[in-house]
């Protein structure tokens, strides 16, 4: 897996030797694990664990859709278009933080996840 800044709100995410659909279950587990709840602090979250979530719920043929899950901001959007998957880098950067520490992690995650497999 690989990523290309197109501008400031587009990231495409080049698959490479990953399904597309394994890319995007990756990213929408690795979104959940990372977000934090926006509650204030006098109410507390329900907390979920990823292992009770099933991420391919939120993978349709338009792409990939995660507002609020569980309680966590997760503002992870990648549309589908013409077998190119586009992150939505401005909400993700607006509600998250840093797209490219989120897309190098993710990079490292699928890398040592196809490591395990041929291992296995």
């Amino acid at each position: 897996m690989d990523y290309c800044v197109i501008n400031d709100d587009i990231v495409e995410i080049i698959p490479g030797e990953h399904s597309p659909e394994k890319v995007l279950e990756e990213i929408a587990r690795l979104s959940y694990e990372l977000a934090e709840s926006p509650a204030p602090s006098f109410i507390q979250p329900f907390d979920v664990p990823v292992q009770a979530v099933d991420f391919q719920d939120f993978i349709g043929p338009e792409g990939l859709r995660i507002d609020y899950l569980n309680g966590r901001l997760c503002s992870t959007y990648v549309e589908r278009r013409d077998n190119r998957l586009l992150f939505d880098a401005r909400s993700f950067r607006q509600d998250r933080g840093s797209v490219e520490a989120f897309l190098a992690l993710l990079k490292y995650r699928l890398e040592i996840s196809s490591g395990e497999e041929e291992h296995a």
